[in-house]
């Protein structure tokens, strides 16, 4: 399943002459999709189990979530990629019906910017997931190769570091279960020391 999920994001770069869409964003190249999906993988799962979720629904749905982001529409990208999930899930194997319809709400839901108490379990800690992974170290290395793409200097660095906990605090806001606040948190805590320790070193500018 991994290696089709995978493929399928290579696919969706190649295909197009310009590279894909948003393939000139180097952190939305097919590489940086994937890694993404695994880490939301690995981090919902771990919710899901602190949280008495279907663990084995989680992990599928969040396999699947961001599989059509780099082919259609930012506001499609979850209907398209839950149309893809259902079509792979019943052409493959004899998964249960439910359990289909259960991943295929998932991924269909994740982008739903609402509460995620509204959510049934499973996709909440998907969305979960999916907004912690943006937070903290991988946060911070994310604006740092936004920098690069930016021809930026360091010394924007303590700015773009801003934006990160920025992010962490609204992350803060929106998660619900008690496993998620608590990674928020060591994440966030991680973004401030490093933002503390570059304020010391760099420069105010002149």
């Amino acid at each position: 399943m991994e290696e089709f999920v995978r493929d399928y994001l290579t696919a969706s770069v190649e295909s197009e002459q310009d590279g894909g869409r948003m393939r000139w964003y180097p952190w939305h190249s097919a590489a940086y999709r994937f890694n993404h999906i695994r880490n939301v993988v690995e981090l919902s799962a771990h919710i899901a189990s602190e949280e008495g979720a279907g663990i084995d629904v989680t992990r599928v749905a969040a396999l699947f979530h961001d599989i059509a982001k780099l082919e259609v529409d930012q506001d499609r990208h979850a209907e398209e990629g839950a149309r893809i999930a259902r079509e792979y899930l019943t052409s493959h194997e004899e998964y249960p019906s439910s359990f289909i319809d259960q991943v295929v709400r998932a991924v269909e839901e994740h982008s739903y910017q609402g509460p995620v108490a509204d959510l049934p379990r499973e996709t909440q800690c998907l969305v979960e997931a999916d907004i912690l992974d943006k937070v903290g170290a991988n946060g911070v290395a994310l604006v740092l190769l936004r920098m690069g793409y930016e021809s930026r200097t360091h010394t924007d660095a303590p700015e773009m570091i801003e934006r990160v906990l920025e992010r962490g605090e609204e992350a803060l806001d929106r998660v619900e279960s008690q496993t998620a606040r608590d990674i928020a948190h060591r994440r966030l805590k991680r973004a401030r020391w490093f933002d503390e320790w570059l304020e010391d070193e760099i420069a105010a500018p002149s």
